[in-house]
């Protein structure tokens, strides 16, 4: 069976562009997921292709207009495309690219996905680097009072984000479009620093 995925990441890209070149393909409408989301926000964690996922069987076919409609990072698309191909036993299809991905590719596609998964793997180990600073500019400047939670380390890279974006003047809504963190979460973010930061400047003058 084919199926195919579409993202935009707001309702001014050109959806219908992405769907003819999918249509192309063979692949019927109904067999077509679709949402507006950003491309930060990790495929299996989109409501649509999450559904996708969930009707793959073995043999089946993903297409994708390109590269960047299944993710804005090397290491989730690498990932995912792990997770259909492996775990599913489906084929993968980037159409800009003309890349096809599946358990028997060919030599010059298994190559172009080991160079991928290279830079997944230095995806991953900039973000466990930069966790690891974030940790320890925390531990410095808060002292006895910075504590390591479970949710402490996952939260950094993503609350790094938001603050960057925050001191840039964005505004909430704008940082959650941005980055695919929900509005509630970046609001709590900038909220908690804020008020770190108020307790440290009442400490200092104390």
């Amino acid at each position: 069976m084919k199926y195919a995925y579409i993202r935009v990441s707001t309702v001014k890209q050109d959806y219908e562009r992405q769907e003819y070149a999918i249509r192309g393909c063979g692949v019927i409408k109904e067999n077509i997921y679709s949402e507006t989301i950003s491309g930060t926000k990790k495929a299996v964690s989109r409501p649509e292709f999450e559904k996708l996922m969930s009707r793959l069987e073995k043999g089946d076919t993903v297409y994708f207009e390109s590269m960047s409609r299944m993710s804005r990072s090397v290491l989730d698309m690498v990932e995912t495309t792990q997770k259909i191909v492996k775990d599913k036993g489906a084929t993968v299809i980037f159409l800009k690219e003309n890349l096809t991905l599946s358990i028997h590719m060919d030599s010059t596609s298994s190559l172009m996905f080991n160079i991928f998964a290279s830079f997944a793997q230095f995806e991953r180990d900039l973000i466990s680097e930069r966790t690891k600073e974030l940790i320890a500019a925390k531990r410095a400047s808060m002292g006895a009072d910075f504590k390591i939670g479970r949710n402490t380390i996952y939260d950094l890279p993503e609350r790094y984000e938001v603050l960057k974006l925050r001191s840039q003047g964005l505004t909430i809504v704008q940082i959650a479009d941005a980055t695919g963190i929900s509005k509630s979460t970046v609001g709590r973010m900038i909220k908690e620093e804020k008020d770190k930061n108020c307790a440290s400047k009442k400490k200092a003058s104390a």
